[in-house]
């Protein structure tokens, strides 16, 4: 989160160098604390790193909002809240992060199972671990490589690094990683879009990150969609003045999952041809290069095909990611397939082709109902976004928050007249309690569709009026 920084520019410099000292200073301490005394144990090593962590995390996102109050010089109270709200919501998710979910979720424990088998120079998709890696190669080359890094380095200050203690320092930088651009993510969203005439919307867009299940959902099984998140918000933002980096951007977030590749669709319709160039040299430059680098121990032409194999058994599972799994609907369902001698797998991968048909249509009905408004570029891929949250033949509750950028996007052109629909949408996709009793789900999914045409609106893309919500005017009718 940047400073509020005054007008003079040696001030201005020395907030930023301050603020750059902080949080360096919040990242670097707690593993240099843990390994002057760490656990032998790996669990309490890395329960003793996290709790650290957490003090030292929260006392920075303290210091930086401190810093920020002195030199805003603002006595207005509603103001110094708009101020100083955003830093509560990071210091909130600091402390959930590393306090809370402090242990490696499922989905991190399949990267660095991939990782560990890069080391070992030995192929991560034929590896026999209990956590399955179906992603491209490209996060495992980066984890596979800061282990390498962190070895080293620990080696040449006079640490021990045995690779219990390496393997949780690496998963402690991608937790500070997640948290930074989270704070990179929201101001982007905020500050950059809304304008810095205004400190209402900053914190408006702070509350979107503190009400949020699926970023809590995200953090519990150490995903990478924030990742990918402020990937695609980043090449909007280097659309127009760097294309070649945009495209860079977007090639980051498809080798994180290749789903985010739809997003492609609304940046080719202006300066295609640098876009894609950029995403073609960074695609090469994340995919080939680290695997030439480790002797081509990925052989894409065997990875290929197994990936594919891969998303098609999970297409022939994706029944328990739907809303009836574990449900008593669900158990009501087999009894009367029992009753009528229907095997249930036969019924299970019909009803995998209706759910994705659900999801299509979802699509089809939010454009349709668009009627002759277009939306903005930038819309444009946040819509694109929000509808990869449909393609994954297993949608989970952190798909989810691919939804955050529209949902800003609708709320900074939302008038307050129409506020509450801008809330119903926004609840039903980020407040809706992890669940798979029907037909809680489906509320999730019913929020998505209704915020998507929410953004096709005249209202929302109208550009020439700028709504209250955006100017920073009261919430008053």
């Amino acid at each position: 989160m940047r400073a509020n920084l005054p007008e003079n520019s040696r001030e201005r410099t020395a907030t930023r160098l301050h603020s750059a000292v902080v949080i360096a200073a919040a990242f670097a301490l707690p593993p240099l604390a843990c390994l002057v005394g760490c656990p032998v144990d790996e669990n309490g090593r890395q329960f003793a790193l996290m709790g650290k962590a957490a003090f030292f995390w929260v006392a920075a996102i303290a210091v930086l909002a401190f810093l920020d109050r002195k030199t805003s010089r603002t006595q207005d109270e509603e103001k110094t809240f708009a101020l100083l709200f955003p830093y509560a919501v990071f210091a909130v998710l600091a402390y959930l992060s590393v306090n809370v979910f402090w242990k490696s979720g499922w989905d991190y424990r399949a990267y660095e199972s991939a990782a560990q088998a890069i080391l070992a120079k030995s192929n991560p998709y034929t590896t026999a671990s209990k956590y399955p890696y179906l992603y491209p190669p490209t996060l495992a080359f980066i984890l596979a490589g800061a282990h390498e890094v962190l070895r080293v380095f620990l080696g040449s200050l006079g640490f021990e690094g045995g690779d219990g203690t390496v393997r949780t320092l690496v998963f402690y930088s991608y937790k500070a990683a997640h948290l930074l651009a989270a704070a990179c993510v929201w101001t982007l969203l905020s500050r950059k879009e809304a304008g810095r005439e205004s400190s209402l919307p900053p914190a408006a867009v702070a509350s979107l990150f503190l009400f949020n299940v699926p970023l809590l959902f995200e953090m519990q099984f150490s995903q990478v969609n924030m990742l990918i998140v402020l990937a695609v918000v980043l090449a909007v933002h280097l659309w127009e003045k760097r294309p070649g980096f945009a495209g860079c951007s977007l090639a980051f977030a498809v080798c994180l999952k290749p789903f985010a590749a739809v997003v492609l669709i609304p940046f080719l319709a202006r300066k295609p041809w640098r876009i894609a160039a950029g995403f073609l040299g960074a695609l090469v430059m994340f995919l080939l290069v680290p695997d030439l680098a480790h002797h081509g121990i990925v052989g894409y032409d065997l990875i290929l095909p197994m990936y594919a194999h891969a998303q098609v058994s999970l297409v022939s599972q994706s029944w328990s990611a739907m809303p009836l799994h574990d449900g008593s609907v669900r158990t009501l369902v087999e009894l009367a397939l029992q009753a009528l001698g229907i095997p249930f797998p036969i019924f299970s991968k019909i009803a995998s082709a209706l759910w994705m048909l659900v999801c299509a249509s979802a699509a089809v009905f939010a454009v349709s109902r668009a009627g002759h408004a277009f939306p903005s570029r930038r819309t444009a891929v946040y819509q694109a976004l929000a509808m990869a949250a449909f393609l994954p033949p297993l949608v989970w509750e952190h798909h989810y928050l691919l939804a955050l950028p529209l949902a800003v996007d609708v709320f900074l052109r939302t008038h307050t007249r129409s506020l509450h629909l801008f809330a119903l949408a926004s609840g039903a996709v980020f407040l809706t309690p992890v669940t798979h009793m029907f037909p809680v789900p489906f509320i999730r999914l019913a929020g998505l569709i209704f915020l998507l045409h929410l953004s096709f609106t005249r209202e929302g893309m109208d550009r020439n009026v700028r709504s209250p919500v955006a100017s920073g005017a009261r919430f008053s009718r």
